[in-house]
């Protein structure tokens, strides 16, 4: 059993907490937050050990999970690492690159697990398609987001999503935005283009009142559409035709079996996972710097179009 401790913001924190006492994988050692008297009243709702440092919570742990982003927290990710101690946080932030690729190397020479989060990966729609998607020739992902949401972490987690279906290297970025209802880029359009030939298209916009993400793989033979939000899926069949488009009728569609599972659960649960194999089976810390650095890139594309520059 893993002795994990829990820290960050506290409204992300309970959440954790309330996923983690469910996990026979994980024993809950206890909380930090620098916050004595908010963390004096969690610890009692929810009846759990407190520490008075950062530090003294490491030494008790053999994992830390930091729930949600607290601002610059590199100093702490340092610590834990230099502690060889595994670590679970949410993707950080795209500014601070140098530090992020300092973090590699600690995670790499302390030989532990730094697994970044994405739920999108372990979306139950999505896992029940991935083994079908192999030879995507077009993927078309469109997300949606509510006014006030971050656009750029929500890209960042887009472009992470489209970098599992595709594992090859890039060979061209084209992206535009704009600024439709605001002094701010609100509607975010990509086109990623990789060596082999196969296209992403990328499509997000704050203009919605719903939470949205749809993605379209064409490939060989067959279409999937996974809709991440209804945790629904389909794969339609195109059969083989010198006329295409003439046999609409004799398209199969297949329905997959979705396990029904909680995507934060599964992601902790192959975080715990990968300590026991010491293998990392989710986004460790360089893939996460690698889906950052395509952000970057985009961001600069954007920034030299338009006159209210994305955050880069």
């Amino acid at each position: 059993m893993i002795k994990i401790g829990v820290t960050g913001d506290f409204f992300e924190m309970e959440k954790e907490i309330r996923l983690l006492k469910e996990m026979p994988e994980f024993s809950l050692a206890g909380i930090y937050h620098y916050d004595t008297k908010l963390l004096k009243e969690f610890t009692i709702k929810h009846n759990l050990p407190a520490f008075s440092s950062s530090s003294s919570l490491v030494r008790s742990c053999d994992a830390i999970d930091i729930a949600g982003n607290n601002g610059d927290e590199t100093h702490l990710y340092t610590g834990i690492l230099k502690s060889s101690k595994h670590l679970i946080v949410d993707f950080p932030n795209a500014s601070s690159i140098d530090r992020l690729k300092h973090l590699t190397n600690l995670a790499s020479e302390a030989k532990v697990i730094m697994h970044v989060r994405n739920p999108y990966r372990f979306n139950p729609a999505y896992l029940a398609c991935l083994s079908k998607i192999n030879k995507p020739a077009v993927i078309e992902i469109q997300m949606e987001i509510k006014p006030g949401s971050k656009l750029d972490n929500q890209s960042v987690l887009c472009i992470d999503l489209i970098r599992d279906m595709v594992k090859l290297n890039i060979h061209k970025v084209n992206a535009s935005g704009i600024s439709v209802a605001g002094r701010k880029i609100d509607y975010l359009t990509t086109r990623i283009e990789f060596d082999n030939g196969s296209i992403a298209n990328m499509t997000i916009n704050e203009l919605s009142d719903r939470d949205s993400l749809i993605a379209k793989i064409y490939q060989p033979g067959n279409r999937i559409q996974i809709n991440f939000s209804k945790k629904e899926c389909s794969i339609e069949k195109f059969p083989f035709s010198l006329f295409p488009g003439s046999n609409k009728e004799n398209n199969e569609q297949i329905i997959p079996e979705i396990n029904k599972i909680n995507p934060a659960n599964e992601e902790l649960r192959q975080f715990g996972n990968a300590i026991e194999q010491i293998f990392s089976t989710g986004i460790d810390i360089e893939q996460a710097l690698q889906s950052i650095d395509l952000y970057r890139e985009i961001v600069e594309k954007i920034n030299k179009t338009t006159f209210h520059p994305l955050q880069n």
